[in-house]
């Protein structure tokens, strides 16, 4: 039982960094590119609607969580939140896999 539990742990960390991975390579994709720009690589189009999708629904264009004006203020709001939801993907998964962890590892014992 207690490896299951450790498999899980492993499964739901590296989840939580893919996802944060996927919103930084969105975020690195639009300050290459810019928000508004057309794309025609299916796997740039990929990468960006499923940032679209990590990004908590709060922290899209629509709702920007951090407020930025002036020149190229929709990449600049682009690229700050889905940064922010990254770092969040990132706590939540290592959260998770503490919570999930049995307690002889995280005392640092062999199971």
């Amino acid at each position: 039982m207690s490896s299951l539990r450790v498999r899980m742990s492993q499964l739901v960390w590296l989840l939580g960094l893919l996802c944060a991975l996927v919103l930084a390579a969105g975020a690195l994709i639009v300050a290459v590119t810019g928000a508004d720009a057309q794309h025609q690589n299916w796997l740039v189009r990929f990468v960006l609607s499923a940032a679209d999708h990590l990004d908590f629904g709060a922290l899209s264009d629509r709702k920007a969580l951090i407020d930025l004006s002036g020149a190229d203020e929709s990449t600049k709001e682009t690229m700050a939140n889905w940064g922010v939801a990254a770092v969040i993907w990132v706590v939540l998964g290592w959260g998770l896999s503490i919570f999930l962890r049995p307690e002889a590892v995280q005392r640092g014992q062999r199971v």
